[in-house]
């Protein structure tokens, strides 16, 4: 199943134009002809099933014939929010494996120790959609701005999601412990540097209860996608 990621809907028309990108693909690395049908969603769950109406290698036409709304959608949205690696291809990294798994946000946190401050979200943007795309994932997840860890955390006191900070502790539990299915859940990583102390006492004044992944030192990225994994199995 080829599928195409849509946000351009013309609504007045009831037609998809695919960006110049996606229309070579169509017309020149698929080889699809006008008539033919491909699938394309909007990133929130709809599945639409589509006819090529006019396949311009610059910009393709697609014609919804049916769609089929909240396609297999998980009871439980998962968001991690860690810090930037000093080598952005990790997250990218991350970014694109826990897009196929399953990651529903992404918020990148500024941490005392943290030693990137500054990244592009629209390049994340395109990892993620490439990687929906890929898994046939219809739902696109949200990438945020970078935070401060003061600010991230006066966004999500309010929240109704389990919330929990990973870190290296043999006196704390496993975060496969904690996990309630069927429940909104929010994982803090931290930066190669770990949390300071002050950064803990506030997670757990905030509501975090602290977690272990493993008694393995994990690398940023590794933590992340770690325990994006652990929520979706606990939710299986």
């Amino acid at each position: 199943m080829s599928l195409f990621y849509i946000d351009n809907f013309e609504s007045a028309t009831g037609i998809f134009a695919l960006d110049e990108e996606e229309s070579k693909h169509v017309a020149r690395t698929l080889r699809k002809k006008n008539g033919d049908v491909v699938y394309a969603t909007d990133g929130k769950g709809t599945l639409f099933t589509c006819r090529i109406i006019d396949n311009n290698q610059k910009k393709c036409l697609l014609k919804p014939e049916n769609s089929e709304v909240d396609y297999n959608k998980r009871n439980f949205k998962v968001h991690i929010a860690a810090s930037l690696t000093k080598n952005i291809a990790r997250i990218e990294f991350f970014i694109e494996k826990a897009v196929e798994i399953g990651l529903d946000e992404f918020t990148p946190v500024a941490f005392k120790h943290s030693e990137r401050v500054i990244y592009k979200a629209d390049r994340m943007r395109k990892i993620a959609i490439s990687a929906m795309k890929q898994s046939k994932n219809l739902y696109f997840p949200e990438i945020n701005p970078i935070e401060s860890f003061d600010s991230f955390l006066n966004r999500i006191k309010l929240s109704d999601a389990q919330k929990f900070m990973a870190y290296q502790s043999d006196k704390e539990q496993h975060l496969k412990y904690k996990v309630k299915p069927s429940h909104d859940v929010v994982v803090l990583i931290g930066p190669e540097g770990d949390f300071t102390d002050d950064e803990i006492e506030k997670a757990r004044k905030h509501g975090f209860d602290v977690v272990h992944l493993g008694f393995n030192r994990l690398r940023t990225e590794t933590a992340a996608l770690l325990s994006c994994s652990i929520v979706s199995l606990c939710n299986l």
